[in-house]
């Protein structure tokens, strides 16, 4: 087995290329990608991997024989695919608001972020969020306090709702651009 990041351009939008997602409990899934309508699955894929809940191995098929490979380098297969990409220590663009369910009083305040790309706030990358934030835009994260969410109803994306000290959020919304 190699890794993709051997390779310079590694072609991940061959559509002979096979792509196996095998998760924490063991299940495996086949990632379709050849057409337009599977982008959601790539993404969806992606997103599990950057949380940690699986790896993302991909059979590049050669002229005689064929080479297995991990999928190391998640940022190359974001930008193959088009959609905007997290590194280890970024998160991506997100826009913000203070939740419709905030009391509006005491010291914290329910904010409901939605990604860019489908990204997933859990348990393996809320404090590497609340650190990143806290740098990025002066918030105070309660990493204690869990997250919720659902989908949002205008977008079909991902809104998730996190504890914020009420003192450090400046605006009742925003948007945060990632470089």
């Amino acid at each position: 087995m190699r890794n993709v990041s051997e390779l310079k351009d590694f072609p991940f939008l061959n559509s002979t290329n096979c792509y196996i997602e095998i998760q924490k409990n063991g299940t495996v899934i086949n990632i379709p990608h050849k057409n337009k309508s599977d982008h959601r699955f790539i993404q969806e894929s992606y997103v599990r991997v950057k949380n940690e809940d699986s790896k993302l191995y991909v059979v590049y098929p050669g002229k005689w024989s064929a080479d297995l490979f991990i999928v190391d380098d998640m940022n190359a297969f974001a930008v193959a695919f088009g959609f905007e990409c997290v590194d280890n220590h970024n998160f991506p663009s997100f826009q913000w608001n203070i939740s419709d369910y905030d009391k509006r009083e005491g010291r914290s305040v329910w904010v409901d972020i939605i990604f860019a790309c489908g990204f997933e706030l859990s348990r393996n990358n809320i404090n590497a969020f609340a650190d990143f934030v806290h740098k990025q835009l002066g918030w105070a994260v309660s990493t204690s306090k869990g997250i919720s969410g659902g989908k949002d109803m205008i977008t079909g994306k991902s809104r998730q709702t996190i504890t914020v000290r009420r003192s450090t959020i400046l605006a009742i919304e925003g948007e945060f651009v990632a470089n």
